[in-house]
């Protein structure tokens, strides 16, 4: 125990003699004006230099998750169902999607509702045809929605 309380004395005061001759050597370096130029012009090269390494980096980030992402998206829609397409005046079923207490053993689907706009990405804008339970006007995609026959 004392050997190694004597070596961490020598190596702290050998680090203490170093930061001191540090110090000494960056007000010496201040003093002189070409020394100031220098170091400088270093120090802006080596911000150019950092600039450029992270530039890299990102650049390589990037194209490492766009081909990631394109991985994902393939493998995502190789086995996805293509969303059934429907026309404005369609009758439909919405999915309820609202579940709140006592409501277990009703329908899970809200009927009828028929489609008064068909808008971009696959989203339709419904509204309820006669008096049930349910939104008047809502807006909704196919993956809640079925087709309703009155049959």
């Amino acid at each position: 125990m004392v050997q190694i309380s004597i070596n961490y004395k020598e190596y702290s005061t050998a680090l203490y003699v170093e930061m001191v001759t540090i110090r000494t050597y960056s007000w010496y370096q201040t003093r002189n004006k070409e020394d100031i130029r220098i170091q400088n012009s270093l120090l802006e090269e080596m911000t150019e230099e950092l600039q450029e390494q992270r530039e890299l980096f990102r650049k390589d980030a990037k194209k490492n998750i766009d081909s990631i992402q394109y991985e994902n998206r393939k493998t995502c829609n190789k086995k996805r169902k293509k969303a059934s397409e429907y026309k404005k005046g369609d009758l439909i079923a919405i999915q309820r999607i609202h579940f709140s207490v006592g409501l277990k053993l009703r329908t899970k689907f809200l009927v009828p509702y028929k489609v008064t706009k068909v808008n971009s990405r696959d989203r339709y804008e419904v509204e309820k045809v006669g008096h049930h339970e349910g939104p008047n006007v809502t807006t909704t995609s196919p993956d809640l929605m079925k087709s309703f026959s009155t049959n």
